[in-house]
């Protein structure tokens, strides 16, 4: 059974600015929902959804402790232009820990499983988005 850890913003996490018209319990729900899609199409799934101040922290001590066949970075951390630092933290530090490591990005919650199945990455040098192949392996110096 392949693992994923499933790396998001929790709906309570203080640093957060909800979208309009979602409530906290709502985007928690809609997590949960995701990380269920994952177990039920057979993967272990670790659901990491530590306070972003405190997050890259809580990852290296995830990493250390635990090896995950695929990483999967949720739509929150990605679609918010001010968590671009986080974003960036989250991939240097598992490539840090974890040179290789497979990623997904997920579209939307909704989508989660068909990230990682459309998305079957050997390593970040290479990844598909809509049906679109992107390598970063092939590009011009």
């Amino acid at each position: 059974m392949a693992s994923v850890l499933f790396m998001g913003i929790g709906g309570d996490d203080p640093s957060l600015d909800l979208p309009p018209n979602v409530s906290s319990q709502q985007l928690n729900a809609l997590i949960d929902k995701g990380a269920q899609s994952l177990t039920d199409a057979g993967y272990k799934v670790t659901l990491f959804l530590p306070p972003m101040m405190d997050g890259i922290t809580a990852l290296e001590k995830e990493l250390q402790s635990n090896k995950h066949d695929l990483v999967l970075v949720g739509v929150g951390i990605r679609l918010v232009p001010k968590h671009t630092p986080y974003f960036e933290g989250i991939i240097n530090t598992v490539l840090k820990y974890n040179p290789g490591q497979r990623f997904a990005f997920n579209a939307s919650l909704e989508r989660t499983v068909q990230s990682i199945e459309d998305g079957k990455l050997s390593s970040l040098q290479d990844w598909q988005l809509e049906g679109v192949k992107y390598s970063l392996s092939n590009r011009e110096e």
